[in-house]
């Protein structure tokens, strides 16, 4: 095998097991999820968090997610409960968090 080939066949694994993360398989429906709290994060992106009771999620645009996610975060206040669904999964090593792309007020 050429040094050319191989190098084609890594990247190719690589970048299927980058986009493996965002793809739709990974969507979950969290029912009923009160907000505790939310918070900007420092930064350049202005990643936005949101606390509830179904765990910690990020509100950024994005796959799945259009380009509303000041207005959704804007409408999450604590007290309030949502259903949420979100796409990707947690990941402490990356501090990335399932990344809210449709929610429903209850």
């Amino acid at each position: 095998m050429t040094t050319t080939r191989a190098a084609l066949i890594a990247a190719t694994l690589a970048a299927l097991a980058l986009t493996t993360g965002c793809s739709p398989g990974n969507e979950q429906l969290h029912t009923n999820c009160r907000i505790e709290d939310r918070m900007i994060i420092d930064g350049r992106q202005g990643d936005k968090r949101v606390i509830t009771s179904c765990g910690t999620f990020s509100v950024n645009d994005g796959y799945g997610a259009g380009n509303r996610s000041f207005d959704r975060y804007a409408q999450l206040t604590p007290g309030t409960r949502w259903d949420i669904r979100t796409n990707g999964r947690r990941s402490g090593a990356a501090s990335s968090f399932p990344n809210i792309i449709d929610t429903t007020r209850r």
